[in-house]
């Protein structure tokens, strides 16, 4: 199992994910099975590792330093991760710099949201991670959008989220249809894959929205 969140990396951990990156090949047909823009995973450091039959993706608590932990999705969705890692956030290699920062759950929602152009930064998972976003979302200087999925774990995860840090008034909500139909229709329209599942909200005023998926 994944170690709670720390800043130090495992020097194990960190040997093991230069062989993967050293033997890993393209994910571009991955992005295809998967409906993921193209790009979208390069776009978070992920390498398909061809010794363990898996996307791995590096996790980080500053994009700065070194990963903390490296992540892994088999083809039948089971997830798992390099021993000696510690929870994390997916981190894109570079950010375009404007409009609301994306905070998705996950590997494969981080890499669909930077294929669009997006600047995300993923969970681990819905509570994995959680100081980390909080620290990273408060530096973020501009609206951070929080994706989550409807369960009732993830939705009191995020309501926790902004309510210790984020939002000024988290019982202010507003009708988030516009930010999931925008999102919706990026996603339908990007060239060559199949949209992901349709987008529907529940939203909070800025600087935080929360958007369930």
């Amino acid at each position: 199992p994944v170690k709670p969140s720390v800043s130090e990396p495992s020097p194990w951990m960190l040997a093991e994910w230069k062989k993967i990156q050293a033997c890993g090949s393209s994910v571009e047909s991955k992005e295809r099975e998967l409906g993921i823009p193209i790009g979208g995973l390069a776009r978070i450091g992920a390498v398909w590792a061809v010794s363990i039959g898996a996307l791995a993706a590096p996790m980080y608590a500053n994009p700065c330093h070194d990963p903390i932990g490296v992540r892994l999705r088999a083809d039948d969705g089971r997830k798992w991760a390099v021993p000696g890692s510690h929870n994390g956030l997916f981190v894109p290699s570079s950010f375009v710099g404007y409009g609301p920062l994306f905070m998705p759950e996950g590997m494969t929602d981080t890499a669909a949201l930077c294929g669009l152009g997006l600047d995300a930064v993923g969970r681990p998972s819905c509570n994995g991670g959680r100081e980390l976003a909080k620290t990273f979302a408060k530096m973020a200087a501009r609206p951070v959008i929080v994706v989550f999925s409807p369960t009732p774990s993830d939705e009191e995860t995020v309501t926790i989220l902004g309510r210790s840090t984020l939002a000024a008034n988290t019982r202010s909500y507003v009708n988030g249809d516009r930010v999931a139909r925008k999102l919706t229709a990026m996603i339908s329209e990007s060239a060559g894959n199949s949209p992901r599942d349709p987008l529907g909200t529940s939203t909070v005023a800025t600087p935080v929205a929360f958007c369930r998926i």
